[in-house]
Parts: C-alpha cells; structure tokens; sequence
C-alpha cells in the first residue's frame, strides 16, 4: 500500500523556482510608462495648471465675450459673419458653437478647449523633445512649456490661440513622421540599388572569368588555317627600294 510523501520528503522533491532574467512581458509595462511619461506629465501638469480657477469668479473679457456670444447663435448667423469680419477665428466659432449645444456650462465649457489644447500642446512638444533628444529633455521641456504663465493666459481664454498652438505642434509631429518615412524609403531604394549594382559587377566578373578560358582555348587548342601567320614560319622577304610591294597573296 502506497504512504503518502511526507513534508520533508516532498520538499525535497519540489523543484527549485527558475532563477534568471525575469521575462520581456514583466518589464513592457515600465518601458511603456517609461516612454510615455514625456508625454504624460507635462500633459497632467498643463491640465492641472489649467483647470486651477478656470471661472475667475464668471468674468470674461471682451474677445471671450464675444467668442460666447457668437458660438450661441445659430450656423447661418455664424456664416453671416464670417461673410463681413472675425474669418480667422470661424472654425473656433462651429467648435464652440458644437460644445455650447452639448454642454452649456458657462465659462467652463467656453475655457475647457483652450485648455486642452495646451494640454496637447505640452504632450507633443515632450514627444517632440524625446524624438530629437532623449526622453529626459522631451519631459523638461514639456514641463517647462506647461509652466509658462504666458502659456497659461492662453489655456484660460476662451479664444482659438491654443488650439493653433496645438496644431502647429503636432504638425510639426507629423512633419517629422513623413520625413522619417520619406527617408526610410530612400534607404530602402538605396540598398536595392546598391545590390543591383552588385548583382551587375558580380556578372561581369564572371563573364570575364568564362571569356578567359574560351578565349585560351580558342588560342592553343583550335588548329590554324594554312595562310595564317606564325612565330615558326620564316619572314617574308621585304621588298626592294623603288620597287612596289604587290599584292598579297589570297590563300587557296
């Protein structure tokens, strides 16, 4: 009848844990947040600086006023107006015009787009700085950015200037990732032409290396006609002064 193992005995019997390097899925989470925290904190830090007193006790200045007055009227209204004055800021007009029929929270929702456009603004300029330098310039200088007070007038008004920071930002992102793209295909068509141009000079040599021993075999090995010319054959006689040389003799 079979006993059961006891304690010391199945201890004994238990494998040892593996010791090694500890696995790649164990350490992608931290590369990842490692990576993004260029991004990420700065982000966090814009939106907290622009969240902090975002109402100013309800007050809006003169341009804000008008940003608000004008996102409550209608699209045709809105188009009227663009038709005679304040073309450059149309867009950010249709946008508060969209947020305001969502939401209608007063100076919150007016500010709320300025803010997260610096938000975006300190993120791209970390990822900016992380794709040119290091991940540790990307994140100061995303942080520097989001700490600017002229920066943060931006992110509490109720206008379009951050949201053209925004896009002036990450197009210059996108600028980057098109060059980086235009560049990895010329490398791509260099290194093809580089092996056609090997691929070519291989066969030239080794058309050379084939046309040397036909062309010794073709000199030692094919028999000669009879009125070729040879080292063993005697010299022709020159001819004599004033006389003509005639004409040379066909072979039979």
């Amino acid at each position: 009848m079979a006993t059961a193992p006891s304690p010391a005995s199945r201890a004994v019997l238990t494998p040892p844990p593996a010791r090694g390097r500890p696995s790649a899925a164990a350490g992608r989470p931290e590369r990842r947040a490692r990576a993004l925290a260029p991004a990420l904190v700065p982000a966090a830090a814009a939106l907290a600086l622009g969240f902090w007193g975002i109402r100013r006790q309800d007050s809006l200045w003169s341009d804000e006023a008008v940003t608000y007055e004008v996102a409550h009227r209608s699209t045709s209204d809105i188009a009227r107006l663009l038709a005679e004055a304040d073309v450059v800021h149309g867009l950010h007009y249709f946008l508060m015009h969209a947020v305001f029929a969502l939401w209608e929270g007063g100076t919150v929702a007016l500010r709320l787009p300025s803010v997260l456009a610096v938000a975006a603004t300190a993120a791209g300029v970390g990822l900016l700085g992380r794709r040119l330098a290091s991940p540790r310039a990307g994140l100061f200088a995303g942080l520097v950015l989001a700490l600017l007070p002229s920066l943060q007038r931006y992110a509490q008004e109720g206008r379009s200037y951050a949201l053209v920071c925004a896009l002036m930002t990450w197009g210059t992102w996108l600028l980057l990732d098109a060059l980086d793209a235009g560049s990895r295909k010329r490398r791509a068509a260099r290194g093809e032409r580089r092996s056609w141009l090997g691929a070519r000079q291989f066969g030239r040599r080794f058309r050379w290396a084939g046309y040397g021993p036909s062309c010794w075999w073709r000199a030692w090995c094919t028999p000669s006609p009879s009125w070729a010319w040879s080292p063993t054959a005697s010299p022709r006689p020159s001819p004599g002064p004033g006389s003509a040389p005639g004409p040379r003799p066909r072979p039979s």
